[in-house]
């Protein structure tokens, strides 16, 4: 209770509360003896403001600076693309005139940390961040979200004693109601890959989907190996891959260009196009050359 009153009385409410992170100074010297300019003193919110510390630190800090205001935040760790080197933040909820949205700070964009692994505070799982990003953005209509969920339910009940083209309508029409209800998407996917969701129909979902989550390339990514297997020929799951590899390279995630590449390549080898496999290849090593 004392570091909370301490760190409400010391950092006001704002949405922006989490770049407190910025606040606590790097202490290089942490790294050699894991002890730091600390040293034996208590580890308290006062006493690493004054000391310092190294990146977990600065993110369990702004973290409860966030918590101690009510702002909703977490401290995130992840891998860096460069260097390897394991880092962390902190990221937070924040809500303006469009909803709730994910923030961060300390997530450094030169080293690519585009995912991170958090505690999910409903089960106490390790998750991605990006999952309560997507949760948030649904949230952001709640009523909508309500009506998505409760037809997702209703498929999930009832769902098996329907017939197909019944059944699988109450899943289009729960991601028309509310597009960032993500279980509807993924029984959706799994629904697209057994071949049970007509073609025409998953092409037309995937349209919508890919239109809706820019802002979360993985789950597209995700989504992407399961909307490929309803693909027939060789001619059109190049085309598919083609087409979602262009998406990832405007949305600047080479990291997922270079994973779809290694699909595609094995793709075009399964079908026995090697010509398409050295073209592909071709392709993924430029696009991807820092990959």
């Amino acid at each position: 209770m004392e570091e909370r009153d301490w760190a409400a009385g010391s950092f006001p409410f704002s949405p922006g509360l989490g770049a407190v992170y910025s606040k606590i100074a790097y202490d290089n010297s942490k790294l050699k003896d894991s002890i730091g300019r600390l040293g034996t003193n208590p580890y308290t919110l006062e006493n690493l403001l004054k000391y310092g510390g190294v990146c977990r630190d600065q993110a369990y800090f702004a973290r409860a600076v966030c918590r101690a205001s009510g702002l909703p935040a977490y401290m995130a760790s992840g891998q860096g693309n460069t260097s390897g080197a394991g880092h962390a933040w902190v990221g937070w909820i924040v809500r303006d005139a469009k909803g709730f949205r994910l923030e961060s700070h300390g997530r450094y964009a030169y080293d690519k940390y585009f995912t991170a692994e958090i505690v999910d505070p409903a089960s106490g799982h390790q998750i991605l961040d990006y999952l309560v990003g997507i949760e948030a953005k649904g949230l952001s209509d709640e009523k909508a979200f309500d009506d998505a969920d409760l037809l997702f339910r209703v498929w999930r009940e009832v769902g098996p004693r329907l017939d197909v083209e019944a059944r699988f309508r109450l899943l289009v029409e729960a991601v028309k109601r509310n597009p960032f209800h993500r279980r509807a998407w993924l029984a959706l996917g799994e629904a697209t890959a057994s071949g049970e969701l007509p073609q025409a129909s998953a092409e037309r979902q995937w349209q919508f989907l890919t239109t809706q989550y820019k802002e979360f390339p993985d789950f597209t990514f995700q989504m992407a190996q399961k909307f490929s297997k309803k693909l027939k020929t060789a001619a059109e799951k190049y085309r598919f891959y083609e087409a979602t590899a262009d998406l990832f390279e405007g949305l600047l995630r080479q990291d997922l260009v270079a994973k779809l590449r290694l699909q595609e390549i094995a793709m075009c080898e399964q079908e026995n196009r090697l010509d398409l496999a050295l073209s592909v290849a071709c392709a993924g090593m430029q696009e991807c050359a820092g990959e």
